[in-house]
């Protein structure tokens, strides 16, 4: 990859296939070179992982890819020391990671989710003179961060949501000029983001590229980076929902930097990716051994998953994704059922304090499951992720909050930019 940006005196891009090397030119999401489909890599400049002083993501801007100032109440991951949720399973090195909102926890993400942290690097990895908005598909918690997070950087992007991302985006707060919102009112997770590139497809915008985007998941992977600050070192496991798998994949990748540093451990933590049952598309493959995904079938019979882990297209088979992650971490997959779930969400809420988003719940079950299946040791130092949770606890207005523009799944992305004062840019 060529070699002629602003970027290149913090950090380049590696092509996980072919390991070429190159800038970040025009927010890459891909390598330049013909092969199959494959994630790009940041390596920094900085080899060793030395934290800021300012308590919030911006803390790990170093081996964050970001070009423009991280200001303003980011949030960041609060790190403890499980103790009555530890005793009663009988592991006494039990970490948990709280990605949320338990200012008490030093959890302090504005919209209580992991989702923040993908937001804040995403945002800041536009080029300062780059006014171009960023077109994000937001079916989910990611809606809120990005509109949070936008109105707080005042950074323009257009977020193509689904009914589910919509009604989400009410926990974001008051949302700013530079947010423009379009419905997909009939998309699936995977209808918005098929959307949402072909919405992109314009000079006039950039494509945030969702797992591709190596800020969402150096983003994400600050989890891992707030809990060897406070551990002293690398867990033996990591346990964590996964949907499409930026946040496995964002903290596996963490792992590679850390080992390389050598200052925190020698061994990648074992990767345990969570599913929630009857959606488990990882799950299915792993178990099978199975170098790709399945066919999506219709599930009939069977209740949806009460999480909203429903991603059916994970990074799973391409280079550099879930499977790569999980051969190289020695790691393995649980899928758990709706009743687990909300037991392992009582649970939590009983022995931690901490009411939790079913997300997270089911890396609690995952957790448990894993220790009774002896998957684990208890002896083991496991962190576990809690990717939201607190809601309850901000006390904030959530107001609906109306689209800019409703289509379908079938609409023209044309006629949308039109919509949206894009013609010129678009044509």
């Amino acid at each position: 990859m060529r070699s002629n940006s602003a970027s290149d005196s913090r950090y380049r891009l590696r092509c996980t296939a072919c390991g070429a090397i190159g800038s970040d030119d025009n927010f890459r999401l891909r390598c330049e070179y013909e092969h199959k489909p494959a994630l790009l890599r940041t390596v920094y400049t900085a080899e060793k992982f030395v934290p800021g002083q300012v308590a919030t993501i911006a803390r790990y801007d170093t081996w964050l890819p970001v070009l423009r100032p991280m200001d303003g109440p980011l949030g960041r991951t609060g790190i403890f020391h499980s103790s009555k949720l530890a005793s009663k399973l009988g592991m006494p090195n039990l970490w948990i990671a709280f990605a949320g909102w338990m200012p008490g926890r030093n959890g302090t993400l504005p919209t209580a989710a992991f989702t923040d942290l993908q937001a804040a690097a995403s945002l800041s990895r536009v080029a300062p003179n780059d006014a171009r908005p960023l077109v994000v598909a937001a079916p989910g918690n990611s809606a809120a961060s990005f509109a949070y997070m936008a109105t707080l950087l005042s950074s323009p992007v257009i977020l193509v949501v689904n009914p589910t991302g919509l009604k989400l985006l009410s926990g974001a707060g008051r949302i700013g000029p530079t947010v423009q919102t379009v419905l997909v009112t009939d998309g699936t997770n995977e209808d918005v983001e098929a959307f949402a590139r072909e919405l992109a497809a314009s000079p006039a915008l950039i494509d945030e590229g969702g797992i591709a985007n190596v800020a969402r998941r150096d983003g994400a992977g600050t989890i891992l980076l707030a809990a060897v600050e406070s551990m002293g070192t690398l867990p033996d496991v990591y346990i964590q929902a996964t949907n499409e798998g930026t946040g496995a994949l964002g903290v596996f990748e963490t792992a590679l930097r850390l080992v390389r540093d050598t200052g925190f451990g020698a061994n990648i933590p074992r990767l345990i990716l969570a599913q929630n049952a009857p959606n488990t598309p990882v799950h299915d493959a792993w178990s099978r051994l199975l170098p790709r995904l399945l066919a999506p079938k219709e599930e009939t019979g069977k209740k949806p998953p009460v999480s909203n882990l429903v991603s059916r297209t994970p990074a799973y088979a391409i280079r550099g994704g879930l499977l790569d992650a999980l051969v190289a971490s020695g790691g393995t997959t649980v899928s758990v059922e709706n009743e687990e779930v909300a037991a392992a969400a009582r649970v939590f809420a009983d022995y931690e304090g901490l009411q939790i988003d079913l997300e997270s719940a089911v890396a609690v079950a995952a957790l448990v499951q894993a220790l009774k299946g002896k998957v684990i040791d208890p002896q083991q130092t496991v962190l576990l992720a809690i990717t939201g949770g607190g809601r309850w606890l901000m006390r904030q207005e959530n107001k609906p909050v109306r689209p800019d523009v409703a289509v379908t799944r079938t609409s023209s992305p044309l006629a949308v930019r039109e919509h949206l004062h894009l013609r010129d840019a678009a044509s």
